[in-house]
């Protein structure tokens, strides 16, 4: 890695070298290095801007919050499918559906899903890990089917004493999975969270979930984990924006940094030729802009000078012919 780095040092440094010095001799080059720059270091912002914006959201979603009842949605659009579920349906099946509900408990059986949906934004989270029982849960709060054979029979409150909570507001039909999430509260293990089982009969069901522990991270923890994310989003995007606007930064500015400079060159040209004796050389002003009022100064400049030095140069020629005429008449004498 030190050999790539250095590497990358010695191709780079006499790029950055080249350009300077360029820069300094070219005033064109100079623009359109500024121009570049801009363009960059806009999108730079921008990107900066984005990624703030990300991780805000992020933190302010609070994803540890709402996984235990992520969770549950999750089971429950697996045991209800397209046409719905029937509770007596699934105790009909009792074994199959707790060999369903044990194999996602254990994660043998994998969901499938949208992760904007059911997992972290970011993806970085794995369902129903750290499950330590999945059950459906009826009407009257009984637990009727379980991926923990020990808990069928019992009362929500079996599992954790803020199940009950979560759950009363599932078999109520909501279905906002931060007010269907218990995280671990001081007192109780669990983090538990239900979400309503869409049943083919009037009969009310919900699914809940008790984990044992969290895999959204929170805190600081969050707070690094989406810097880390969002920073290798933000840098890969940077750079697939970059090298077309690099592009298309130099193609509009380097004519446009050329238009700009061609009268100072002009200017210069007028002011080297002038310099040589050309004192009838002038410069042909072109818009209304801070470099015409230059050159419409410099043609006023130029013709001054060529009047000064015409009106000198015809007084010397008189005082030359007026000596001559004296000297004439001292030697007549």
């Amino acid at each position: 890695m030190r050999f790539v780095a250095i590497l990358r040092y010695l191709l780079i440094w006499p790029l950055i070298t080249a350009l300077r010095a360029r820069s300094r001799r070219s005033l064109a080059w100079r623009l359109s290095l500024s121009h570049l720059l801009t363009v960059l270091l806009t999108l730079f912002v921008l990107f900066v801007v984005l990624w703030g914006i990300g991780i805000a959201g992020t933190v302010a979603s609070n994803p540890a919050g709402k996984e235990p009842a992520r969770d549950a949605r999750a089971v429950a659009r697996v045991l209800a499918g397209d046409s719905g579920a029937n509770i007596r349906d699934l105790e009909t099946s009792r074994d199959t559906a707790t060999a369903i509900l044990r194999a996602l408990a254990r994660r043998d059986l994998r969901l499938d899903g949208s992760v904007s949906e059911e997992a972290f934004t970011f993806g970085v989270t794995k369902r129903l890990e750290h499950t330590r029982s999945i059950s459906v849960v009826d009407g009257a709060g009984i637990i009727r089917i379980s991926s923990d054979p020990t808990l069928i029979g019992k009362p929500v409150d079996a599992i954790s004493a803020f199940a009950a909570g979560v759950t009363t507001r599932a078999l109520s039909g909501a279905t906002g999975v931060h007010d269907l999430s218990v995280p671990r509260r001081a007192g109780d293990s669990a983090a538990v969270g239900a979400y309503p089982l869409s049943t083919a009969s009037a009969e009310p069901a919900a699914i809940l979930v008790d984990k044992s522990a969290l895999t959204n991270p929170r805190g600081l923890a969050l707070l690094w984990l989406s810097l880390t994310l969002l920073g290798r989003t933000a840098g890969l995007n940077l750079l697939i924006f970059a090298i077309p606007a690099t592009l298309v930064a130099a193609l509009i500015g380097i004519p446009r940094a050329r238009a700009i400079v061609r009268p100072v060159r002009e200017l210069s040209g007028a002011a080297r030729a002038i310099a040589a004796g050309d004192l009838g050389r002038r410069v042909t002003p072109a818009g209304a802009d801070e470099v015409t009022n230059l050159a419409d100064s410099f043609n006023v400049m130029a013709g001054n000078l060529q009047q000064t030095i015409a009106a000198e140069a015809a007084e010397r020629t008189r005082v030359e012919e007026r000596t001559r005429e004296l000297s004439a008449l001292l030697d007549i004498s």
